[in-house]
């Protein structure tokens, strides 16, 4: 079966769950990821609010609806809805995780910085985390934030645990490089990462790593946009 197949079959599945039990919350939790993805923001709501009004300690219900705000272009309110899901302690990685991303794109990156530490002390093998860290840490245009030498380890740890097969994590740990100083490294990891983003051809990726190349190989490091 395709992974459309798959994903078909899944949501096949919750529904008929519903149709036995309206109030499953898992199976609202579940059925509201796909409109979510889709950009349907009202339907992928109210499936989580459901959720939550049928199992209020559900974490990932609780969790859901800051995607929506984030999606929805609400930063601030997203912000606050995982500040709001870190008290019920369920699942504070993942909270510290969503926050420490909706931080990073309001540009707060120290915050976001100091919420991913704590997600990886409590899920200290992520490599998810440790690609977030070390993308901070390489490409963060605060200086107060970069730090060449921890990006590299973070990325390197993760590329490791990945077995090099994960594109993001060789473009990051292509920055990480670059921020040491390290520009041959640099360039040759990023272009693992155009490879395996060519291979499944990542339309956003590719042109994005090309152009990091570019960089690298000029001896320069890549800073993200203020």
């Amino acid at each position: 079966m395709t992974e459309k197949g798959q994903a078909e079959a899944a949501i096949a599945g919750w529904k008929k769950a519903l149709e036995l039990n309206p109030g499953d919350a898992k199976a609202h939790n579940n059925l509201g990821g796909a409109p979510l993805k889709q950009g349907k923001l009202d339907e992928a709501a109210a499936h989580f609010r459901r959720a939550l009004e049928s199992e209020p300690e559900l974490f990932n219900a609780r969790d859901n609806p800051g995607r929506v705000l984030l999606q929805g272009g609400k930063g601030d309110e997203a912000v606050r809805q995982w500040r709001r899901a870190l008290e019920t302690n369920a699942s504070p990685a993942e909270a510290r995780v969503n926050l420490g991303g909706a931080l990073m794109m309001q540009g707060k990156h120290a915050e976001a910085l100091a919420q991913l530490r704590e997600a990886l002390r409590l899920e200290p093998d992520r490599t998810a985390i440790m690609g977030n860290m070390a993308w901070l840490l390489a490409a963060s245009p605060d200086a107060k934030v970069r730090n060449g030498a921890e990006a590299v380890a973070l990325g390197e740890r993760a590329a490791a645990l990945t077995g090099r097969k994960d594109a993001v994590i060789l473009d990051t740990l292509g920055a990480a490089y670059a921020e040491a100083g390290r520009f041959a490294e640099a360039a040759r990891s990023a272009r693992e990462a155009l490879s395996l983003a060519e291979q499944r051809k990542d339309a956003e990726m590719t042109p994005a790593v090309r152009a990091r190349i570019a960089l690298f190989e000029l001896g320069r490091p890549y800073r993200e946009p203020r």
